[in-house]
């Protein structure tokens, strides 16, 4: 029993942090894409977003018909794929009761993460299930075990399936293998067969199901609308006669964006995703011709979809035509400002639980449910907890930078002393991961929350080094940098 005290600690713990949440937020916390996931549950043709939390709606439902039910599945999967991670650490440090309590409170009590446990969002079984991607690549590397290998696959799968920016999951897992272990050749060639495997395939599946849906045979429609939402923020600074854009398609997507933006009939403010949703947006407008004509063959709910794929190839196209003749346009007018999300990130559906607290209809008798019934006893996050949430990101954001600096400087000194292949897988995986999301998106917390209990582990073991090896460390650099 004393073996598992400190387990037992951070259940209680992490259970009565859930406990006052769940006070404060009796209902879950429902927004614009909550409708979408609920719908898509239901309904199962494919939509802009991957399949995966719609199945998972679907499983739940099935075995209880109610979201709450889902808030307490979503409690409890953080809890343990937090645990997990908690283990995989575990193996490449050594820890002592309290230091283990420390890492595990901080790592549960996320705020991010503890928040979106109540929300009808994909957030956080996608961070849970990157905490379980990270857990058993540190297993495999430490343990060399091919069960958590075969493990690893199907955790990729599943990430890949419920958000796409996990389509970088099988390739960085190929990198930390090749950098952290020294496997044969022959194996490491087999793995990387294997995770392009997982890649390919999905791919292939999302192909075939997007094609016999809608006729258009790409994986996801979503990349090509954030291909050319964002490039769209620098066409104002693009000066180019269209006459001289060789490409026909292209030639008259440019035109249409340009006069458009000129014309004033849509402003966005601020870099996001604001060319993606709004009705009035060129990219909409554009796309409702492609709805008005599938509609004269026949009205279909299905046809805002459809109408979204057919175009998503020439936004993709338009996109990158942009960033790879207008690079400097484009970094300036989306990459920089978007620097500015990077450090201090929209709240989103944190900053307000009635920020949309609405369901179609369709969504509200799948869960016997009123719009009404969505309210909440006290919003101690609007009150509270995200001003002090911000700092707390910031403050980790620069020890975090502060650590890999001083990690790298130092590396001799810190030889033998530091767990390196932890530290380089983690601090790698959150460097790969916030450049992606800095190129094709903003920033909120929701969405940096499979990285920031990352952020935390690296922080905590390199200070948890420092203070133990001090005083070796200080004569070592005292010999070295100081002897004169």
């Amino acid at each position: 029993m004393k073996k598992y005290l400190n387990d037992l600690l951070l259940f209680i713990t992490y259970s009565v942090s859930v406990v006052v949440m769940r006070y404060c937020y009796p209902m879950p916390q429902v927004s614009w894409d909550s409708n979408y996931y609920i719908v898509k549950s239901i309904k199962k043709y494919p939509g802009m977003r991957p399949i995966g939390y719609s199945e998972f709606l679907t499983f739940f439902h099935d075995i209880r018909p109610g979201l709450n039910f889902v808030v307490w599945v979503q409690f409890a999967f953080h809890f343990v794929a937090v645990y997990v991670l908690l283990q995989a650490v575990k193996q490449f440090v050594k820890m002592n009761g309290l230091f283990y309590y420390i890492l595990g409170v901080v790592l549960l009590l996320e705020p991010v993460a503890l928040y979106n446990a109540i929300n009808i969002l994909s957030d956080s079984i996608f961070s849970s299930l990157t905490f379980l991607y990270i857990a058993t690549l540190a297993f495999y590397i430490r343990k060399g075990n091919y069960l958590f290998f075969v493990a690893h696959l199907l955790v990729i799968y599943c990430c890949i399936e419920t958000r796409h920016i996990a389509l970088f999951y099988p390739f960085f897992s190929i990198l930390a293998l090749f950098l952290a272990t020294r496997r044969s050749l022959w194996i490491q060639a087999v793995n990387a067969l294997l995770l392009v495997g997982v890649f390919m395939g999905l791919q292939a599946i999302n192909k075939k199901r997007n094609e016999k849906a809608y006729g258009v045979p790409v994986a996801s429609a979503f990349s090509g609308w954030t291909q050319a939402n964002n490039a769209l923020y620098a066409v104002p600074r693009i000066n180019i006669d269209a006459r001289f854009i060789s490409d026909p398609e292209i030639r008259e997507l440019h035109t249409f964006f340009k006069s458009y933006q000129e014309s004033g009939a849509f402003i966005v403010h601020g870099v996001g995703s604001g060319y993606m949703w709004e009705g009035k947006s060129p990219l909409h407008v554009y796309r409702q011709k492609a709805e008005d004509s599938i509609n004269q063959h026949g009205i279909d709910e299905q046809n805002w979809f459809r109408s979204m794929y057919v175009v998503a190839p020439k936004f993709d196209r338009y996109g990158k035509y942009i960033q790879k003749n207008f690079p400097y346009e484009f970094l300036m007018s989306f990459i920089v400002p978007n620097i500015s999300t990077l450090i201090e990130p929209h709240d989103g559906e944190m900053s307000d639980y009635y920020i949309h607290p609405v369901l179609d209809e369709v969504a509200l008798q799948h869960y016997h449910l009123r719009n009404e019934d969505f309210v909440c006893r006290k919003q101690i996050y609007k009150d509270h907890i995200n001003a002090i949430n911000l700092q707390l990101y910031q403050i980790r954001l620069l020890l975090f930078a502060a650590c890999v600096v001083c990690i790298f400087l130092f590396r001799k000194e810190f030889k033998g002393l530091l767990p390196v292949n932890l530290i380089v897988v983690f601090s790698g995986f959150i460097i790969v991961y916030y450049l992606l999301t800095l190129y094709a998106s903003w920033f909120m917390p929701r969405y940096l929350l499979p990285v920031l209990p990352l952020l935390s582990v690296v922080i905590l073991v390199t200070l948890k080094v420092l203070f133990e090896h001090r005083r070796k460390l200080g004569e070592v650099m005292n010999a070295r940098y100081f002897k004169n």
